[in-house]
């Protein structure tokens, strides 16, 4: 029965074409799935035989991807107006998409993230429901509250849609794992742990995801995966 569990997944997750995304050995060395930067500066790089991916603020100089309508277009098959003035905005933040990963609607995704800087405030966030028009929300933990809060971006600004009521310092410079959750309409996310955040929405979730961070920050990601939930 275990076995016939297990085919009956594996079956599943290959009729969900571009839901699935786990990191694969090559080589010797786990890869994890590439990101697409869309604004701020993202370096691939390695820490021992683990890529990982770093967001470095000092090297931003606040502009987006050079070629804004093709990234438009391989992202989304298109470029519209409104993706165009969501990213080139005053108020826009970092953020890279993790490739492979089309329409997230169930499921879980994770990531590793480690603080490593910032003139403000340290923070790490996974993106959800990227749409075409560049809006977005967001799950981050920052130590200026010490806790986890549910974003929303749209339109070129930010606003709180919810925060976690436990609050606990995380050490800069180690890895902390966060893993956001949808399952209908609700989101939950918990970081290291026991910092959590909940919240139900009042429209459906399916778009892109991504890793994310402020203008100030200093964040390194590793591990990033995703496993759905297709019989929700």
């Amino acid at each position: 029965m275990r076995r016939l569990t297990h085919h009956l997944f594996a079956v599943a997750v290959l009729l969900a074409e571009g839901i699935i995304v786990e990191a694969q050995r090559s080589g010797g060395q786990t890869t994890s799935p590439a990101v697409i930067a869309v604004l701020g500066q993202w370096d691939p790089g390695m820490e021992g035989t683990t890529p990982i991916v770093t967001a470095d603020a000092r090297k931003w100089n606040g502009k987006p991807a050079a070629d804004l309508d093709g990234l438009g277009r391989r992202l989304f098959g298109a470029t519209r107006p409104e993706f165009l003035a969501n990213v080139t905005s005053e108020g826009a933040f970092p953020l890279a998409v993790i490739d492979g990963i089309q329409q997230f609607q169930a499921g879980t995704l994770h990531v590793d993230f480690k603080m490593i800087g910032g003139e403000s405030d340290q923070i790490a966030g996974l993106v959800l429901n990227l749409q075409p028009t560049g809006d977005y929300l967001y799950v981050r933990y920052n130590t200026r509250d010490d806790n986890l809060a549910l974003w929303r971006f749209t339109k070129g600004q930010r606003e709180v849609i919810a925060h976690g009521t436990n609050h606990r310092r995380l050490v800069l410079n180690a890895w902390h794992p966060l893993s956001v959750t949808i399952k209908g309409r609700t989101i939950s996310a918990v970081a290291a742990g026991d910092l959590r955040v909940e919240h139900m929405l009042d429209h459906d979730i399916s778009g892109r995801v991504g890793l994310w961070t402020k203008r100030d920050s200093i964040t390194s990601f590793r591990n990033w995966r995703l496993s759905a939930n297709l019989f929700q």
